[in-house]
């Protein structure tokens, strides 16, 4: 609540806190719907302090010395500067393992259009391939040493830390349980 406070104001506070379902990450997310004025209706709450790293993504732990900054915030700073719509960052607390963001909502693309007029259809997949255009040309213009995205190969120990990830998030806590080995395998 606290950090609420430093973002939006004295006037701003929680009344409801609702965890949402897990990413494939360490981290955790909460909607906070909030109350008072200057403040957004709601905003999202990151969380990586129950699981103690320095980094919001384990797969970055394979660089040599330690990350100055998030990378999150180091990857959000690129892709703004490039013209990509990214959630606003509300305030950031590394210590306290927090980090507060723009809520963007619940509807994904595909729920978004599944159901739509073939012209709305149509018209949401431009936009997202506008924004994938926008990623590989003005991305590759711009390429910036400092950003992490430009520091990290994918490699065949990459690859398998993925493929390991997938299948750990992706199938089976996403599906409901473990693996049988032979579909493991």
């Amino acid at each position: 609540a606290e950090k609420v406070v430093a973002a939006f104001g004295p006037h701003a506070r929680v009344a409801e806190l609702q965890p949402l379902p897990g990413d494939a990450s360490s981290r955790r997310y909460f909607r906070a719907t909030l109350e008072g004025n200057g403040r957004p209706r709601s905003a999202m709450v990151m969380s990586w302090s129950e699981v103690g790293l320095p980094v919001s993504s384990e797969e970055l732990m394979i660089f040599g010395k330690p990350l100055e900054e998030l990378p999150f915030l180091n990857v959000h700073r690129f892709l703004k500067g490039i013209g990509v719509r990214v959630p606003k960052v509300y305030g950031h607390w590394v210590d306290e393992g927090l980090m507060l963001l723009e809520d963007l909502g619940d509807v994904s693309l595909w729920d978004r259009v599944r159901r739509a007029p073939e012209d709305d259809v149509t018209k949401w997949y431009r936009k997202a391939i506008d924004v994938l255009v926008t990623l590989q040309v003005r991305g590759t213009r711009a390429r910036d040493k400092s950003c992490i995205a430009f520091q990290q190969t994918f490699d065949g120990h990459l690859y398998l830390w993925e493929l390991a990830h997938f299948t750990q998030y992706g199938l089976e806590q996403g599906g409901g349980g473990s693996l049988p080995d032979t579909e493991r395998k």
